[in-house]
């Protein structure tokens, strides 16, 4: 997450740009699906952060299809580990936002943090 290359054992460049994606409103970074299409060279799960300050945009939240990945039964779904919410409380007792928190797997971690 500070930004630099990284050099395998092997001699393989993994930058930045190969692993993350740019940052989505109301997300810090998501990993990329093309992280994921290739074999995996390390174990890892996936955590996610969630920041969202108000409701005002909750239904973009939401309903963002680059979400899905990481549902139940879906392929990153099986590699969530972690969720950290980091909103105020108003938007953690929405029924909107608590809707979409039942779409990950049930093993997936849960921090708050408002």
């Amino acid at each position: 997450m500070r930004g630099e290359n990284l050099t395998l054992a092997d001699g393989t460049v993994i930058k930045p740009s190969d692993v993350m994606s740019p940052t989505i409103p109301g997300m810090v970074r998501r990993l990329t699906a093309a992280l994921l299409a290739r074999p995996l060279i390390f174990p890892f799960q996936v955590m996610l952060v969630v920041t969202w300050p108000t409701v005002e945009y909750l239904d973009y939240l939401v309903d963002h299809q680059d979400w899905t990945q990481y549902y139940s039964g879906h392929k990153c779904g099986q590699l969530t580990a972690c969720i950290i919410h980091m909103t105020p409380h108003n938007v953690l007792q929405d029924s909107r936002y608590k809707h979409w928190m039942k779409r990950f797997d049930e093993h997936v971690q849960v921090s708050l943090s408002g």
